[in-house]
């Protein structure tokens, strides 16, 4: 399912590969179960946003959806986007904010980034995980993407770090204004 999405989408397997692209089954206890046999107990599966428990019952939080890893800037992966590929609401579905992950501290695709900044000596900045990736897959690997609809004071601060200049690729609707 997700490899034919990707494919109607432009998004060929090394690029899908180069960002880890995956497939959460459409199951509401899958995940969940996986983790406890790997000795994650319920308590460390709900903290880390992978389940959630609603009025004493746990599911798993992502369900039959693209999923793309969000990593720091070392290239550890601290939350998860995902992207419905049909009908369904909400069409994405993030990792809630934990001890690993800040929304607003974080870019996706950074750590993919990272090389190719120092080279161009400015970023692309972009809304979304499909354009990251797909700036990537023609040749524009200096793309990165701000997690929600707010760019914050300390992605920018981040990536004036690496970069001489930021170049904003937001859509044209409100958010993006």
């Amino acid at each position: 399912i997700a490899q034919d999405y990707l494919q109607k989408r432009g998004i060929d397997q090394e690029t899908a590969t180069q960002f880890d692209l995956g497939y959460s089954l459409d199951s509401w206890h899958d995940l969940e179960k996986t983790l406890e046999t790997r000795s994650f107990n319920k308590e460390e599966a709900i903290a880390s946003g992978l389940v959630v428990n609603k009025n004493e019952r746990t599911y798993d939080r992502f369900r039959g959806r693209l999923m793309f890893p969000i990593r720091d800037f070392s290239g550890k992966v601290v939350a998860f986007g995902a992207r419905v590929m049909g009908e369904g609401e909400p069409k994405y579905l993030n990792s809630p904010e934990s001890l690993a992950y800040v929304k607003g501290e974080h870019l996706y695709g950074l750590h993919q980034a990272r090389p190719h900044l120092a080279q161009q000596k400015a970023a692309l900045l972009t809304e979304g995980y499909l354009d990251v990736i797909t700036l990537h897959r023609f040749g524009f690997g200096h793309a990165a993407g701000v997690l929600g609809t707010a760019l914050t004071q300390k992605q920018v601060r981040r990536l004036a770090g690496l970069v001489r200049k930021i170049i904003l690729l937001f859509d044209g609707d409100r958010a993006g204004m």
